[in-house]
């Protein structure tokens, strides 16, 4: 059976002397605060980005015409109504209210769907003889 001594040696050629393990964990330790700093000055830039992109947005926003606020309400509720947030009603009835801000495109829009409407409707039977 191995002695106490034998069994020492053994512990330090497996683990490393004392120093040589404190070295260790002190360089993980300084590793660990080092990733944990860049981490935390990661976050805040992107807490900066995210602020002046939504800063931005409501800038352009505030300045949009009548045409790109119609175009984005469309995209917007596009997307609310194809992800299931909200009814064709509910879709329809913001985009009604959307046209009374763009007359002439809502009167061009009813014109096309008009025009669209009437070509899928069959003649009646015997007209155009």
């Amino acid at each position: 059976m191995a002695s106490e001594t034998e069994i020492e040696r053994l512990v330090v050629r497996i683990m490393g002397e004392d120093s040589s393990y404190q070295k260790m964990i002190d360089r993980a330790v300084a590793s660990g605060q080092k990733m944990e700093r860049m981490a935390q000055q990661t976050t805040k830039a992107e807490m900066e980005l995210n602020s002046a992109m939504q800063q931005g947005a409501a800038v352009t926003k505030s300045v949009e015409n009548e045409t790109e606020r119609y175009n984005r309400v469309l995209a917007e509720m596009s997307d609310l109504y194809n992800k299931g947030g909200i009814s064709l009603t509910t879709f329809n009835r913001v985009m009604k209210q959307n046209e009374q801000l763009l007359p002439e495109f809502a009167a061009a829009t009813r014109k096309a769907a008009d025009a669209e409407q009437a070509a899928n409707v069959p003649a009646p039977v015997g007209a155009g003889r």
